[in-house]
């Protein structure tokens, strides 16, 4: 569901802070117990919640490129976004995908990754970015068919390092058709 609550929310950002804590991506406990940036309480940023017994379990967020705020990667990463934009691309940056540690196996990235996607396309967005860590650079182009957008930067706010990528969605459909059509719909991102 989508965290549409303050409720929702502080559990999602809870969840992002505490994995992040536990992955070393934050060095130090925020006082407020969560992490989020001023992107998060746009109103065209959505934050899907995943909850299990009432409790948010997995959380990813989907931000709107603005031309007051920019995404949150524009901090390391303008360049590369300012190219797509100049070909008028609508962009949309994913992050805070996170899911607790007891379910991480449990295909919630494949589910969560389908109600974005849809999410997108409903929006007129034509590539989503990314900055992931670059030793999960091969799962993003593997699973989700990510393209590199940028090369190994040092990102500050985690103070860690990133890899920019992109998703070109309107190249996307057929791109999954040809690596999932056959597969399960459990673990079928084209589905």
């Amino acid at each position: 569901q989508w965290a549409d609550t303050p409720e929702d929310l502080k559990q999602a950002f809870t969840l992002v802070h505490d994995e992040y804590l536990k992955l070393g991506y934050i060095r130090e406990p925020d006082p407020s117990g969560m992490f989020f940036g001023i992107h998060n309480l746009l109103p065209e940023t959505v934050t899907l919640a995943v909850k299990s017994d009432g409790n948010v379990v997995a959380t990813l967020t989907q931000v709107a490129d603005s031309s007051r705020y920019g995404l949150p990667m524009d901090r390391i990463y303008s360049r590369e976004l300012d190219r797509l934009r100049n070909k008028d691309r609508k962009l949309a940056e994913l992050c805070s995908l996170v899911t607790s540690k007891k379910l991480r196996w449990k295909n919630l990235y494949m589910q969560m990754s389908r109600i974005m996607y849809t999410h997108a396309l409903c929006n007129g967005v034509d590539d989503f970015c990314i900055m992931v860590n670059p030793k999960h650079v091969p799962f993003y182009k593997l699973i989700f068919l990510f393209e590199e957008l940028g090369s190994e930067k040092h990102y500050p706010t985690l103070g860690v390092p990133a890899v920019a990528l992109r998703a070109d969605l309107n190249r996307m459909k057929a791109r999954l058709d040809d690596k999932y059509g056959d597969l399960d719909r459990e673990c079928n991102l084209f589905h």
